[in-house]
């Protein structure tokens, strides 16, 4: 109620503004909670999963939109330097992220663990001295501390204009400017499988630096005889394995007998918490060594918090095929997932789901002190 009274009406937040409506009855303290069931509400209203793919498919998007506009307004060579070519030096220098929004908490979830992050700067004097991700945010005076060619500075602003003439006038001339809703190249590390031994060094060498397009065809297995050519060569599994039985087992051995190199993501506690609403029985660090020893994975990664779609996923990885189980096969927003894989050139595969066995009948018989 309190965020539709307040759409699209600037009057009312005149009158009195919704950050002062939500303090004064305390609800800022569970603002994402309300929040989530504002959208809840909403999307069932509007059949928001039944229609995502008509909308995708006959609505504009804004992404195209917003690019087509910023070429308009550059020369090719600077808008290659302004909106592509975003990481150029970003592994050679200290990287700083402009702003402290939604588009640095997308860059942190997506591109922190290629790209460390020197620091955040702002413009509001009330976020100094906080921390995003454990990254101080700082007054953009500090780039007046560094020498010119010491630095990168990523803009993570929707209205990155008067940024950029700020930092012109303060003389800054490497910065680039972060889209969320660009494919942004990862800075892929050679796909050596983690669970390798040392014999397995022909392996590791077909492995490393491959593409995702067919690669494998030509790489020999630890006997020395030609291996056989595998359906996918990266795939993708995400889940929150508590509890890790069979049916996890069942999963990572089919996928893999698909794919050449596994990789695993596992959500956090808190992701859990968050999406799940519930407790795991084994927390995430333990769940990580669990699948990290299995066999079949050859890579395990932590889901960032609010990015861990499948878009986003694709984005971070780049595989061939996510796999899942079959419960999720008649799920629309699973279906939508798999048409934005179609159209990015991956699949998404269904394994049937292991009736004996699951996470959720295991902690049911923990809960009633039958285990």
């Amino acid at each position: 109620m309190v965020a539709t009274f307040y759409a699209g009406d600037m009057e009312v937040q005149k009158l009195l503004p919704m950050d002062v409506l939500l303090e004064r009855y305390d609800l800022k303290r569970k603002l994402e909670k309300w929040q989530k069931m504002e959208w809840d509400f909403l999307a069932e209203l509007r059949q928001e999963k039944t229609l995502r793919k008509y909308y995708e498919t006959c609505r504009r998007n804004y992404d195209i939109v917003n690019s087509n506009r910023q070429r308009l307004n550059y020369s090719s060579e600077k808008y290659q330097k302004l909106f592509i070519d975003i990481f150029r030096n970003a592994d050679t220098r200290k990287l700083i992220l402009f702003g402290s929004g939604n588009f640095t908490k997308r860059f942190l979830g997506l591109y922190r663990q290629d790209y460390p992050v020197y620091a955040i700067i702002d413009n509001n004097q009330e976020k100094w001295g906080q921390e995003m991700d454990g990254i101080a945010i700082r007054p953009p005076e500090i780039l007046n501390e560094l020498q010119s060619g010491e630095y990168k500075v990523l803009i993570c602003i929707k209205n990155y204009l008067s940024v950029m003439k700020q930092l012109d006038s303060m003389g800054v001339t490497e910065y680039s400017i972060f889209d969320s809703g660009k494919d942004y190249p990862r800075k892929r590390k050679p796909l050596v499988p983690q669970n390798a031994d040392a014999g397995a060094d022909s392996v590791g060498a077909g492995f490393a630096g491959a593409s995702s397009a067919g690669a494998g065809s030509a790489r020999l297995g630890l006997s020395g005889t030609a291996a056989v050519k595998k359906k996918y060569h990266v795939g993708y599994i995400a889940g929150v394995f508590d509890l890790f039985h069979v049916g996890h087992l069942n999963m990572f051995k089919r996928a893999k007998e698909q794919c050449d190199y596994l990789i695993v993501g596992v959500v956090t506690d808190e992701g859990v918490r968050k999406f799940k609403e519930t407790e795991t029985f084994v927390p995430y660090e333990e769940r990580v060594e669990i699948v990290r020893a299995c066999r079949y994975v050859d890579e395990v990664v932590e889901i960032p918090l609010n990015f861990g779609g499948t878009s986003d996923a694709w984005r971070m990885h780049h595989f061939d095929c996510q796999f899942s189980g079959s419960d999720y096969i008649n799920n629309p927003d699973w279906l939508a997932e798999k048409e934005f894989l179609k159209k990015h050139g991956a699949e998404m595969e269904f394994f049937p789901y292991t009736q004996s066995t699951s996470s959720s009948k295991i902690k049911a018989l923990i809960e009633k002190k039958l285990m």
